[in-house]
C-alpha cells in the first residue's frame, strides 16, 4: 500500500480538533449532579438580602470532587465565611461533626451575573457519594433594581442559579420583616416570546387574579417578628434559573423602590440561556451570516467537484440529484435551521435532523469513470526506472478538498474555529456546546466527500507510488537462500493502446539474473479499490512460465495456491498471486521468494575443469651432432 502521509495528517488534525471541542479533560472523569436545591432569602428593610443555598449533590467518577461550580448567581455577591459541605446522611442526623469548610470564589461574567467556585478545604477532596453544600452570601436587591412598586404593594422578583440538569421540586423560602399585610406569591414576569410556565391561561384564570400556576405551590407562615413565604416549583429546566416573584407590604421594605418595570426590561441575569447569548437582533444577524456562509461554501464545493470531475473524465454523483445551487440552498437552510433549533429554541432532536439534511445536501457519492472501462489492444514497452518511477506530483486545484495542501490548511483552520466556538459556548451551557461540537460533521461532508483522492486513478502514473516503495524494499532486503537480492533487475513497463500516444497502465517487471529454462517473466500489476474514504492499491503478482518446463515444475507447489490463467502464447500459462496484505513489504517478500525459486543455481557437485597445458616444442640437435651420431 502506498504511503499516504496526508491521511495521517488529517487524522491527527481531527484528533486535535476533537480535543478542542471537548470542554473537559478526558483522563480526569468526574460527574456531578444537583439532585435538590433549596434557597432561603432573608430580606432586610433596607433592601439587602442574605441568601443561603442548600444544594444536595451526587458525585461519581475516577477523580475526587475538589471544586463545585454554581452559575447564574447575583453579580454583586459578597460571600460569607460560614459555608461548608457535609455528607447527606450526617446532615439528616443534624450533626456537623464531619462538616468540611468551603472557600467561595466569585467570578463575574459578561451576562450580568456571576459564578461561584466552591473549593473544598480538604486536600484529598470528596469521594463518591451524596453531599450537602451550604453556601451563604449577601446581595442588594434594592441596588440591583429587583424591587419595584406594583400597585399598593412592593414586588420582589429574583432568579436562582442555573443547573446542568433538570431538578424536581425546587424550593425558595423568603423571610421578611413583619408587616400588617401578609406576603403573597405571584406569577413571575415572562419575557416577550417566553411561554408562561405552568398551567394554561384558562386554568390560571380559574384560580383567580394574582394567583400562581399549578407548577408553583406556596405557603405563608406568619410570626411575631417576621413573615415567611415558601414557594415550590415542581420542575426546574436545565440551564435555566427559576424566577421567584412575591408581593409584600411596602412597610416591610422601607428602601426606595421605582415603579414596576416593563416586561421587556428585565436585566440579563433574569433571561434564559438563549437570551443571554444574544439579543433577538443579534440572533437574526447571526442567522443571516450563517445562511450566507454555508450558501457560498455549498455552491463553491459543488462547482469545484463538477469542474475537477469534468477535467479528469470522472463522474462524481451528488447524494441528492439536484442542481448545484439547489443543493447549496439545502446546505444553507439546513445549517441555519439546525443551529437555531439547537441554540435558540432548545430542540436538539429537530436541530440534529436539520443538520443531517444539510450534510446530505453537501455530500457526494463514489466517483467512477465516465466511459465503459473496457480497453482495446495495445503493446507493452520497457522504460527506464528513473522515468517510470518518478515522484507523483501533488494534487492541486481544490481549496475545499483535504486531498490538497491548501484544503488541509483550510480544513484545519475551520476545525480550530469550530472548536474555539464550542469551548466559548461551554462556558454558558455544556449541553449546547456538545450539540455544537457534533455539528462539526458538516465540515467532513464538505471537505471530505468527493475528494480527489477518491477519483479513479491514472493507471499510467498512480502505480509509481507503490512501485517506488516496492523497489526500495527489494533493494534493502538481505540475501535470501539461493538468491542475491542485488541480482534482481527491475524493468518498468508501460502499455500503449493501439492508435494512441499516451500510456494507460504501468507495471513493474522483475527478472532474476539466471532464471530456469521456461521462465517468461514476473510482473507486478495494481488494481485500486475506490470507496468513500480513499483508494487502496491492491497488488497482484503475475508469473509467466512455459507449461511443462523446469521453471513450471519448480513452481508446482506455488501453482496450487495461485490462480492459473492462459498466457499470451499457446504454450504459456500465468500464475497470479495476490498478497494476503496489500503492502509493499509483503509484496517484496513474495517476489523475492519467487525469484529465489526460479533461479538456476550453479551445480554444487560438478568437478572443476582441468586447465589445458600448452605443448612445448621439442629441442632439435644441430646437424653436426646428428652426423656424429
Amino acid at each position: 500500500m502506498p504511503r499516504r502521509p496526508a491521511r495521517a495528517v488529517v487524522v491527527i488534525l481531527w484528533i486535535c480538533a476533537v480535543g478542542l471541542l471537548s470542554p473537559s479533560v478526558a483522563q480526569a472523569w468526574i460527574e456531578n449532579h444537583v439532585v435538590s436545591a433549596e434557597t432561603r432569602v432573608q430580606l432586610e428593610r433596607d433592601g439587602k438580602a442574605l441568601i443561603e443555598q442548600r444544594l444536595e449533590v451526587t458525585t461519581n467518577g475516577n477523580q475526587r470532587l475538589r471544586q463545585l461550580k454554581i452559575h447564574g448567581v447575583d453579580k454583586d455577591v459578597v460571600p460569607l465565611e460560614d459555608s461548608y459541605v457535609i455528607g447527606a446522611r450526617e446532615a439528616l442526623g443534624g450533626s456537623l461533626d464531619g462538616a468540611v469548610p468551603v472557600t467561595v470564589t466569585v467570578k463575574p461574567n459578561d451576562l450580568g451575573s456571576a459564578s461561584l467556585y466552591l473549593d473544598v478545604d480538604d486536600r484529598k477532596g470528596l469521594r463518591r457519594g451524596r453531599y450537602l453544600f451550604v453556601v451563604r452570601y449577601q446581595t442588594d436587591f434594592a441596588a440591583r433594581g429587583l424591587l419595584a412598586r406594583d400597585g399598593g404593594l412592593t414586588r420582589v422578583e429574583w432568579i436562582g442559579p442555573r443547573f446542568d440538569d433538570g431538578i424536581d421540586n425546587i424550593r425558595a423560602v423568603f423571610i421578611l420583616p413583619a408587616a400588617p399585610t401578609a406576603p403573597r406569591a405571584v406569577e413571575p414576569t415572562p419575557e416577550p416570546g417566553d411561554e408562561v410556565p405552568g398551567a394554561p391561561v384558562a386554568e390560571a384564570e380559574l384560580e383567580g387574579p394574582g394567583s400562581v400556576p399549578s407548577t408553583y405551590l406556596s405557603e405563608v407562615r406568619r410570626a411575631q417578628d417576621h413573615d415567611e413565604i415558601e414557594l415550590l416549583r415542581t420542575y426546574a429546566p436545565k440551564d435555566e434559573g427559576v424566577r421567584w416573584a412575591i408581593r409584600v407590604d411596602p412597610r416591610a421594605v422601607t428602601a426606595p423602590v421605582p415603579e414596576a418595570r416593563p416586561t421587556d426590561a428585565l436585566p440579563p441575569a433574569y433571561r434564559t440561556i438563549d437570551e443571554q447569548l444574544a439579543t433577538p437582533e443579534q440572533w437574526l444577524a447571526a442567522a443571516g451570516g450563517v445562511a450566507l456562509l454555508f450558501l457560498l461554501l455549498g455552491y463553491a464545493r459543488a462547482r469545484e467537484v463538477m469542474k475537477l470531475a469534468e477535467a479528469r473524465g470522472v463522474i462524481v454523483p451528488p447524494a441528492l440529484p439536484l442542481p448545484a445551487f439547489v443543493r447549496a440552498l439545502g446546505v444553507s437552510l439546513g445549517m441555519t435551521a439546525g443551529l437555531a433549533l439547537q441554540l435558540r429554541f432548545d430542540k436538539p432532536l429537530e436541530g440534529a435532523l436539520a443538520v443531517l439534511a444539510a450534510v446530505i445536501s453537501a455530500a457526494h457519492g463514489v466517483p467512477r469513470l465516465a466511459g465503459s472501462g473496457s480497453r482495446g489492444p495495445g503493446r507493452w514497452l520497457n522504460v527506464s526506472e528513473r522515468e517510470a518511477l518518478a515522484p507523483v506530483p501533488r494534487e492541486k486545484g481544490a481549496w475545499l478538498d483535504v486531498s490538497t495542501r491548501a484544503g488541509r490548511v483550510l480544513f484545519f483552520l475551520v476545525l480550530v474555529g469550530h472548536g474555539v466556538a464550542t469551548w466559548l459556548l461551554s462556558r454558558h451551557s455544556f449541553l449546547l456546546a456538545l450539540q455544537l461540537g457534533f455539528d462539526a460533521v458538516i465540515w467532513l461532508s464538505i471537505f471530505g466527500l468527493g475528494r480527489l483522492a477518491t477519483f479513479p486513478p491514472d493507471m499510467a502514473v498512480e502505480p509509481a507510488r507503490f512501485f517506488r516503495a516496492l523497489a526500495a524494499k527489494l533493494r534493502k532486503m538481505k540475501r535470501k537462500p539461493g538468491l542475491d537480492a542485488a541480482a534482481i533487475r527491475l524493468v518498468p513497463r508501460i502499455r500503449i493502446p493501439q492508435g494512441e500516444v499516451d500510456a494507460d497502465e504501468l507495471r513493474l517487471g522483475i527478472v532474476p539474473k539466471l532464471p530456469l529454462r521456461g521462465f517468461g517473466g514476473i510482473e507486478v500489476g495494481l488494481t485500486y479499490a475506490v470507496g468513500l474514504g480513499a483508494r487502496v492499491a491492491m497488488p497482484e503478482i503475475l508469473v509467466r512460465v512455459v507449461a511443462g518446463s523446469p521453471c513450471d515444475e519448480a513452481l508446482a507447489a506455488i501453482s496450487a495456491r495461485g490462480r492459473i490463467t492462459p498466457g499470451r502464447k499457446p504454450d504459456e500459462r500465468v500464475i497470479a498471486i495476490s498478497p494476503r496484505f496489500p503492502t509493499p513489504a509483503m509484496t517484496a517478500s513474495i517476489v523475492a521468494a519467487l525469484a529465489a525459486r526460479i533461479s538456476d543455481p550453479a551445480p554444487a557437485n560438478a568437478a572443476p575443469t582441468k586447465r589445458r597445458r600448452r605443448a612445448r616444442p621439442k629441442k632439435t640437435r644441430p646437424a653436426a651432432d646428428e652426423a656424429a651420431a
